[in-house]
């Protein structure tokens, strides 16, 4: 089954799911955008339906693009070694609000380190997921500094910014 054809089958497994499909940057891969309210119904089809049989979430990163946050699930078949890009977008309130998600570890749970690092540097809150603290991040630094509307601050505890010692404003 080439890709169009199980593009087709997710189409009818989960109506209205899928957005449009194009290749994955410069590769011979197809991304499919979703509609990310339906991501869960997605990433079920994908991994329990004989088609697919997507069963291992390889990565999942995170973007800023256009004032909106872009979420690509780069997942795969263990049985078939076929692969799949799923993209969707996530709009923000306001540059410094969490914005609340649903978690697909449920479904692959190698989604959980992920998550929580798009959390700690994007502000996304995956419900569902047990958060833990911060693990990248010291516990008393505020704001998500992956954003593009992140301000750096001049010093954290005392120490000084490096970019202010080299002449770039914070």
């Amino acid at each position: 089954m080439d890709t169009n054809e199980l593009i087709q089958k997710l189409e009818k497994l989960v109506p209205r799911a899928v957005l449009e499909f194009k290749p994955f940057g410069r590769s011979e891969s197809q991304a499919v955008w979703i509609e990310l309210g339906a991501l869960l119904k997605v990433a079920q089809a994908l991994k329990e339906d004989q088609s697919f049989r997507m069963d291992w979430l390889e990565n999942l990163s995170a973007h800023e693009a256009d004032g909106a946050l872009v979420l690509t699930y780069f997942v795969r078949s263990s049985i078939t070694g076929r692969s799949l890009f799923l993209r969707g977008t996530l709009v923000f309130e306001n540059s410094t609000s969490e914005i609340p998600f649903v978690s697909v570890s449920s479904i692959w749970p190698m989604a959980k380190p992920f998550e929580r690092e798009i959390s700690e540097l994007f502000g996304v809150r995956f419900e569902g997921s047990e958060k833990e603290g911060k693990e990248l991040l010291p516990n008393q630094w505020s704001g998500y500094p992956l954003r593009k509307e992140y301000k750096f601050p001049t010093e954290f505890g005392s120490i000084a910014h490096e970019r202010t010692k080299i002449g770039f404003e914070p």
